[in-house]
């Protein structure tokens, strides 16, 4: 795993901090199934046979209504704090020892206390 750590601002007018540990990536066996929000962005690519490859994304758009934070983790994890319930789309393109697999969005839907994630 890499140790570089970035931010980057938020488009003009908005407020807020983005955070990022981006990397060479994790390896597939490592990618977690579960969290405070659900599975890893990466998780529901891993397939039989990819546990010793290299898993890595790179976020291309992010919520910023209502959205005070959002971590994401070198293995897709993260953490999205909001002041309201709501859907929130992480957009990402996404990548397999260092090649591109395209591009793609999770949903993060809030609502009474409870995130569901829907990839």
């Amino acid at each position: 795993m890499s140790t570089r750590f970035d931010s980057v601002a938020w488009p003009p007018g908005s407020t807020g901090t983005l955070f990022g540990v981006p990397g060479l990536g994790v390896r597939g066996d490592q990618i977690p199934a579960d969290g405070d929000y659900g599975p890893s962005l990466l998780y529901g690519y891993v397939q039989p046979g990819d546990e010793a490859k290299e898993f890595s994304l790179v976020l291309t758009s992010v919520p910023t209504l209502n959205v005070v934070s959002l971590f994401v983790y070198e293995d897709g994890s993260f953490r999205l704090e909001v002041t309201a319930d709501g859907t929130y789309i992480i957009g990402y393109d996404w990548y397999i020892n260092g090649q591109s697999q395209g591009a793609d969005t999770a949903r993060i839907v809030i609502g009474g206390g409870r995130y569901q994630m829907i990839v």
